[in-house]
């Protein structure tokens, strides 16, 4: 039975899953050509567990009256929930409906389990680019932790790169107070990506306060923690591995033994240098002396 075509987006979600049955309810009107059915407003409800956490009133407002005017163009798709239906895809359309106290609402009604619905909830929201950095980040971690997909399984079902899918997840592990500046808008995903890499999670807060108190670009904020980290990094002779702790306990004898800075060196293949630091003439006179009396007696 050949339905009509409802819209960009839904082919894609539907065809994953053109096995599924439809349920029909004999409370509600029925277009047996299109599967599209009329649900009262009022026996839909939100799936709670969706992607998408804020809905922008100002465009539901503007949704609303476009509803009004010309009403709902594309169905929502629901499933069956006890004596009522969870929507699936279209949660936005609903509320304005609602808003606009409309009665009525095209629906598809299938029968889909958790996974099915949490996949083409997402799917549908990441088509219309529509979740914020995090929203979509907690959306893939769902789809990880809930339902044990792969980076590769969910970068295949939304069609975008695996580097794509594991850069998201990782702007979960910024503090609290940094996933709300960018959810915000006040930092954006180019300088969350940088602050992903700072491991101390207070001075993450703080870099991120700065970069949106001062407007900081992401090359600026790239810049001051290069800076930072050349201030901080201690140099290593090129070609030098780091000791094991006897050659340390060497280094603290032979100071003593010396009374100058000694350095023991650890060359990659085993070999080993001895550096020697006088801080003056007399001091290399002092050492030459006692080193000369010690070869005499032996």
């Amino acid at each position: 039975m050949k339905k009509k075509k409802l819209g960009k987006g839904y082919d894609t979600l539907f065809e994953l899953y053109d096995d599924t049955e439809e349920t029909t309810d004999n409370k509600n009107t029925e277009n047996s050509e299109s599967g599209v059915i009329m649900l009262r407003t009022s026996s839909v409800e939100p799936d709670r567990k969706q992607p998408r956490t804020k809905f922008d009133e100002d465009a539901i407002e503007q949704l609303a009256q476009s509803l009004q005017q010309h009403g709902m163009l594309q169905p929502i798709l629901v499933r069956k929930s006890g004596e009522s239906y969870k929507i699936v895809a279209g949660e936005r359309r609903w509320r304005a409906a609602m808003k606009a106290g409309i009665k009525e609402v095209p629906a598809i009604v299938k029968e889909l389990d958790d996974l099915q619905a949490a996949q083409i909830a997402l799917i549908e929201n990441l088509q219309r680019e529509s979740l914020d950095p995090v929203e979509e980040a907690a959306g893939y971690k769902r789809l990880s932790e809930e339902f044990s997909m792969t980076q590769e399984q969910i970068a295949e079902k939304v069609s975008k790169p695996r580097s794509v899918v594991a850069n998201s997840l990782r702007l979960l592990e910024l503090p609290e107070s940094v996933q709300k500046m960018l959810s915000s808008g006040d930092i954006s995903v180019g300088h969350a990506k940088v602050l992903a890499g700072v491991a101390d999670k207070e001075k993450c807060a703080a870099l991120a306060q700065r970069a949106k108190e001062e407007k900081l670009t992401v090359r600026a904020l790239e810049a001051m923690l290069a800076a930072e980290g050349k201030e901080t990094k201690k140099p290593q002779a090129k070609g030098f591995v780091s000791k094991d702790p006897y050659v340390s306990e060497l280094e603290i004898a032979m100071k003593k033994l010396t009374g100058a800075a000694v350095k023991v060196r650890q060359q990659k293949g085993g070999a080993q240098r001895l550096e020697i630091e006088f801080k003056s003439m007399e001091e290399l006179k002092s050492f030459a002396s006692r080193l000369a009396v010690s070869t005499e007696v032996e």
